[in-house]
């Protein structure tokens, strides 16, 4: 047995979203643009980065050490071109 739907029907989950992405307002904003690593330290990626992550999810220290950890091995990985861009 599955677990219990929350919603009873797709359109009633259509319904919900709406009305939560009309609750979040002007606090959507556009995804950045991919970063050239061009003149970027890995310093300034991951200052910048984190600065984003720290906003969305204020109180997760453990999801930041993640983050960091992530984007580090991010850049390196462009640098070695075994990741395709930022």
């Amino acid at each position: 047995m599955g677990r219990p739907r929350r919603f009873a029907s797709n359109a009633e989950r259509m319904r919900h979203l709406r009305e939560q992405e009309r609750l979040a307002g002007d606090e959507r904003t556009e995804p950045p643009a991919p970063l050239d690593v061009a003149g970027l330290s890995e310093q300034e990626y991951v200052a910048r980065e984190l600065a984003v992550t720290a906003r969305l999810y204020p109180d997760d220290p453990a999801r930041l050490a993640r983050s960091e950890r992530y984007l580090r091995w991010r850049f390196q990985g462009v640098l070695r071109s075994e990741v395709a861009q930022l």
